[in-house]
């Protein structure tokens, strides 16, 4: 058995790296956020001139400031974060990799399962029969080695292309449901209320498929698991909610 530990400088570097990206996505959203609410009060035949009632200034303040800070907490998450990410242990045998970290339970992955080994520009992803995984993360000391191990228990598949179409979907998914939620808010015809629910409901349901099939990742600490079982059933509420909406609707207009 060979054990392996994170590089505290190297886990320092890929923090950094996930806040430039991070970062780049910041101002869109601060600027975005009331751009969205202004367009939305502007198809409701609100004037101009309503955009800078106090009201409304307040809402779109709260708005971003909620989002802002959401978003720096998940770019700045803290010294607790950086030392579980260097607290990452992983033992290697011939037939068994085990996971290990503060806050984590430990987790064994035997070469029996694996059905698929991934390389994405985070690290390596081992997937297994069960639709569970392992994470290896490229600041692990040592990660050259056990890749070359790996490649003895299955053929390491280059992610990049996926990588790339994951991240394209998830923003196209993002802004088919922002769009249909606004298209809800403010559409001026009925049929337009209905195509924008049929886009955001198709979006948030595809969101909450995601979320579940991160319920898997073992290297979800308690009180993350927890935080994602919350937001999946307040967006499951509120799909349902959109969905009672539809069908109280399909119903009115069959009764005319």
């Amino acid at each position: 058995m060979k054990v392996y530990r994170a590089n505290p400088a190297a886990v320092d570097a890929f923090m950094r790296q996930r806040r430039r990206i991070g970062l780049i996505f910041l101002p869109i959203v601060m600027v975005g956020s009331p751009v969205l609410l202004a367009a939305q009060e502007i198809l409701q035949g609100h004037a101009t001139s309503a955009l800078v009632e106090p009201a409304r200034l307040v809402v779109a303040a709260s708005v971003v400031a909620i989002l802002g800070f959401f978003m720096l907490v998940a770019l700045y998450p803290g010294p607790r974060v950086r030392a579980r990410r260097a607290s990452y242990m992983l033992e290697v045998t011939d037939d068994d990799l085990r996971r290990h970290g503060d806050e984590l339970l430990p987790y064994t992955v035997n070469r029996s399962e694996v059905v698929r080994i991934s390389e994405r520009s985070l690290g390596m992803v081992v997937l297994t029969a069960t639709g569970w995984k392992l994470n290896v993360p490229r600041y692990l000391e040592g990660y050259d080695e056990v890749r070359e191990i790996l490649r003895g228990w299955r053929p390491i598949e280059a992610d990049t292309a996926r990588d790339a179409l994951s991240t394209a979907l998830a923003v196209a998914i993002s802004i088919a449901w922002v769009g249909g939620f606004a298209t809800m808010q403010a559409a001026p015809l009925r049929r337009w209320w209905d195509a924008g629910a049929i886009v955001f409901l198709a979006a948030q349901a595809w969101m909450i498929r995601n979320w579940l099939r991160e319920l898997r990742d073992p290297d979800l600490t308690a009180i993350d698991r927890y935080a994602r079982v919350g937001v999946i059933i307040v967006f499951t509420i509120f799909l349902m909610l959109v969905v009672i909406a539809v069908l109280i609707d399909l119903l009115s207009a069959l009764g005319t």
